[in-house]
Order: C-alpha cells, then sequence, then structure tokens
C-alpha cells in the first residue's frame, strides 16, 4: 500500500530470502492460497494485538498502522505480543490487483504497517525471519483462528479503517 514515510515504509528492490517462488527469475509468483508455499514455517505465525486486527490512527503519518507480533498461537489464542523478539519480517505486497513488490525494509521484533487514509486494496504475504508465514485475520464459526498465508487489507472508503480477510 502505499504509505508514509516510516520503517516499513521504504522501499526497497530487494526480495527477502527465498521470496523468490517458482522459476529462480526472482519474481515473485501467486499460488493457491490453502497451500504452505515451500519457502515458508507453521511454528508461528503473525497476529495482532486483537483478533480481528485492528489498526490504529497515527496523527504523525496521518493514516493507519498494524503492529504485527510473531508468536506459536493455538487454535484459538495466541501468545501476549513480544515487541522485542528476536524476529525479523518482511512484507510483499500486490496494490490494487499490480505486481508483487517487497515493501519496507527488515524490522525487528515486532512489524508496522501502515497505511494512507485513501481507499485501495493490497494482498500480501509476511515473511519472519526469511520464511513465510500465516497471518491470523479472524475468528471462524467454531471460534478457532482464520490463518492464511495471503491476506487482503480493504480501504473501502477515505478515513475508513483498513479491513482484513484471508485470500481464498
Amino acid at each position: 500500500m502505499v504509505r508514509p514515510a516510516s520503517t516499513i515504509a521504504n522501499h526497497s528492490s530487494a526480495e527477502p530470502d527465498g521470496v523468490g517462488e517458482g522459476d529462480g527469475s526472482g519474481q515473485h509468483q501467486q499460488r493457491q492460497a490453502n497451500t504452505a508455499p515451500a519457502n515458508s514455517r507453521t511454528d508461528i505465525q503473525l497476529y495482532g494485538r486483537e483478533v480481528p486486527p485492528q489498526p490504529y490512527l497515527s496523527l504523525t503519518i496521518k493514516g493507519w498502522t498494524m503492529d504485527w507480533y510473531a508468536g506459536e498461537c493455538s487454535a484459538r489464542s495466541c501468545p501476549q505480543p513480544n515487541e522485542n523478539s528476536n524476529h525479523t519480517f518482511r512484507l510483499m505486497e500486490s496494490l490494487n490487483g499490480g505486481p508483487w513488490e517487497p515493501k519496507g525494509t527488515p524490522e525487528h521484533g515486532m512489524a508496522h504497517d501502515q497505511f494512507t487514509p485513501y481507499p485501495e486494496t493490497a494482498n500480501q504475504h509476511w515473511f519472519v525471519d526469511g520464511k513465510q508465514v500465516q497471518v491470523v485475520v479472524g475468528w471462524d464459526s467454531n471460534h478457532n483462528l482464520i490463518r492464511s498465508w495471503e491476506i487482503r487489507v480493504v480501504i473501502n472508503q477515505m478515513g475508513k479503517r483498513p479491513e482484513y480477510s484471508a485470500v481464498p
């Protein structure tokens, strides 16, 4: 997504280690959302302080910020967020159906994803320590966590809070 200046907003031309899937060309490719990619880890997931994710309005950037943490989630809960973890976070994103691009620079401990207040849609793949991880985006009807290898972030109207969903 279009982001104001911040750690995650600094656009980089280099992909995280192992992000280029497939033919070795370095191009990030779309794949089946429910299938674990070859370059993934299933021992941890990315999650926010709340389920579903609730970004907060930041007056400093005049937009929304979502803080992400990495940890081992059970079927129904995730651990207390740890901002001092040793994990490194990276993001690959497709804005409004465009090409997949790396966003920002690696962040340590936790990730900050920032959004302008303008309507837009982005699909995201998140990486922790160079491996793709699932992201917790909500609850199912049995109160189990919904996790997805690819998530969609939608801002439907100017100033409205971004909404997260799993990409089927």
